[in-house]
């Protein structure tokens, strides 16, 4: 007599815990996003503050700017009454020398407010997101793609 003799065999095999690496990747992935949470509030954080700084230079310079435009008129008045003066002889050239020298340091002080208040604006205008070629281009500046070029 002959046996015959038939063997099958399975083998299942699944783990009840892998190591820990899906534990791992979602620590990782769970602290990846608080580190992006408080980037983007520390830029959040950070345009506010700009464009209130940018704001308060805005405000300030105009405040500015009417007040050398008011020294400016008051030294172009004195100018003109040392003109007067020297034809009449009762004001010396040096004095006449002197308001015009007042006039130009208060002309100077002007535009440098007003630059100063431009550059502000276009801060504020660039936190807040509003800056375009619109506002280069209301001061010749034409921007065109490849126009700016990076060194």
């Amino acid at each position: 007599m002959r046996a015959k003799s038939r063997e099958i065999g399975l083998r299942i095999s699944f783990p009840i815990f892998s190591g820990g690496d899906t534990t791992s990747r979602v620590r990782e992935a769970v602290a990846l996003r608080g580190k992006t949470q408080a980037e983007l509030d520390d830029a959040r954080r950070a345009s506010e503050g700009n464009s209130r700084e940018s704001y308060q230079q805005v405000i300030t310079g105009l405040a500015q700017i009417k007040a050398f435009q008011t020294a400016v008129a008051s030294s172009q008045k004195a100018v003109e009454a040392n003109v007067a003066g020297v034809k009449l002889g009762t004001k010396l050239t040096i004095d006449w020398l002197n308001s015009r020298e007042t006039l130009f340091q208060a002309n100077v002080e002007l535009v440098i407010i007003k630059h100063r208040v431009l550059v502000a604006l276009l801060k504020l205008k660039g936190s807040v997101g509003e800056l375009g070629a619109p506002d280069f281009q209301a001061f010749g500046i034409h921007l065109t793609p490849g126009s700016i070029k990076s060194h």
